[in-house]
């Protein structure tokens, strides 16, 4: 019986939750068509469905709270039972965006973190130990269940189903799936030891050797280094008006989730695919910038294939993958494409008017080897990663939030306004998607001091009644041998 009952509070919370979404919707069509009365009919309606679902749903709740209340404990040992249900989350990043809605309504509401939580999220008991973890480490006696250690477990699992949720937008989640995942758990950098490549196969004298029976066995030497991965962050600040911050739960937090996503994966994306080095302090080496080769190098484009069709596809990866073995690596090769060019492949017929391509690529391969494709990755462009030898770390988004901060609204780019410097002094340092420790700007400077001086707008939230939300991620990544990547621009694969 109680199961049951269970089962339909469960569904018609899903159905409040997406009525809800629904006149979100709604909302939104009446704001900019004030003049139609189709969004108004459709609130009207919405709004009844409401009303009768919370009225079924406040009954089967005092139904199911009345049956606990008669039900007989379950005895072990002559004592009650203690049975604790921990929900998981549903989707891949649930926890992560769960927790900046907390934050949020924390802070526009005036209420403890934890009366929030009670309030918004108390079917979801996850939610609340989890937070706990983040966000109040400093407590001498957290609140705890029964398995040792869960909440920080599921948190860590959290961090990477957040990362999962980015798959189908960031060609660096995607990549992150398939190579050596790590977190930083506090600290500042992580040391990953690794063997430095063999000599020329064949040369003998640090390499396993044939021996004759009763002959001396020769030495094999072998040098071994590190890859360290820097704690870098990856940081970002979105504003909205009251008006939106006072939605309902589920509405809000999928306004964050998208916004957030979006801009975390599109960042992402720019600093893993370029070819510059890394800056101290600041961001890590793209993927196209060897650091392990000699002082390091921005990786030279292997030469394309002319004549365009699936000879130029296949004669590219057959010039990478042979690029990856003279470097001694290949184990786990990943392709990484524009969406065009992998429809373009895909496009390709034989002579016989049969499809080369298509049926490989629906299921996620070319060639034999796993297909990343994104618009995050150039047109005319496609490379090539080894993800045995690629680390990458990221830890848990942390959220904060205000309502009385001055926002100088200026972007991460070089064109105005923006808070990379593109002076002189700074352009050794300065590019898209990257501010240095030397750099930003002020509110207000000299018009001639610098091109960012130029429409600099500085708003404040408490006066305009908005809202500004911070999340700060940390995030790194790092190749562990010389030549795992290679890379071919421009390809013929489409005009």
């Amino acid at each position: 019986m109680s199961g049951k009952v269970s089962e339909l509070i469960i569904k018609h919370q899903e159905e409040l939750a997406g009525i809800k979404d629904q006149l979100l919707k709604a909302v939104e069509e009446m704001e900019a068509n004030p003049d139609e009365e189709a969004p108004m009919l459709i609130m009207q309606e919405l709004n009844e469905k409401h009303d009768v679902l919370e009225k079924k749903l406040e009954a089967l709740k005092a139904t199911e709270q009345s049956v606990k209340v008669r039900a007989k404990p379950v005895m072990i040992d002559g004592a009650p039972a203690v049975i604790q249900r921990h929900m998981e989350p549903k989707k891949p990043g649930d926890v992560i965006f769960k927790h900046a809605v907390v934050n949020l309504l924390s802070f526009i509401e005036r209420k403890d973190p934890s009366q929030v939580i009670e309030e918004r999220y108390k079917d979801t008991n996850y939610v609340g130990e989890t937070y706990k973890t983040i966000y109040r480490k400093s407590q001498i006696n957290p609140a705890m269940t029964s398995v040792s250690g869960w909440a920080q477990e599921l948190t860590q699992s959290d961090t990477r189903g957040f990362i999962e949720s980015l798959k189908d937008v960031s060609v660096a989640a995607a990549l992150a799936s398939r190579a050596t995942s790590l977190d930083f758990g506090g600290f500042q950098s992580i040391k990953i030891p690794r063997r430095n490549p063999l000599g020329t196969a064949g040369a003998g004298v640090t390499e396993p050797a044939w021996v004759a029976e009763g002959r001396p066995i020769p030495l094999t030497k072998f040098s071994f280094g590190s890859t360290e991965l820097f704690r870098y962050k990856l940081a970002a600040i979105t504003t909205f008006t009251r008006e939106i911050a006072e939605r309902s739960t589920p509405a809000i937090e999928g306004l964050l989730r998208d916004a957030l996503r979006e801009a975390y994966a599109e960042v992402l994306d720019a600093a893993l695919l370029d070819n510059s080095a890394a800056v101290q302090g600041v961001r890590p080496h793209g993927l196209l910038f060897d650091p392990l080769a000699g002082a390091g190098a921005a990786i030279t484009s292997l030469a394309p294939t002319t004549g365009g069709g699936e000879d130029a596809v296949r004669g590219d990866i057959m010039k990478l993958m042979t690029a990856l073995t003279s470097a001694r690596v290949g184990r786990r090769p990943v392709l990484l494409v524009n969406e065009l060019d992998r429809l373009s492949a895909a496009s390709m017929v034989s002579l016989m008017s049969d499809y080369v391509f298509r049926d490989e690529l629906s299921s996620g391969n070319l060639m034999g080897m796993p297909v990343i494709s994104s618009g995050n990755v150039p047109q005319h462009h496609v490379v090539i990663v080894d993800a045995a030898y690629l680390a990458t770390a990221f830890d848990s988004p942390m959220f904060d939030v205000s309502d009385v901060a001055t926002v100088v609204e200026n972007s991460a780019d070089t064109t105005a306004p923006t808070m990379v410097s593109v002076s002189a002094t700074d352009a050794a340092g300065a590019h898209a998607g990257q501010v240095a420790p030397t750099e930003g700007r002020m509110v207000s400077h000299p018009a001639a001091a610098t091109a960012a001086a130029t429409n600099s707008i500085a708003r404040s939230l408490w006066q305009t009644w908005s809202v500004g939300i911070r999340m700060v991620a940390p995030t790194s990544w790092g190749v562990m041998q010389p030549g795992v990547v290679q890379h071919i621009t421009p390809t013929t694969w489409t005009a």
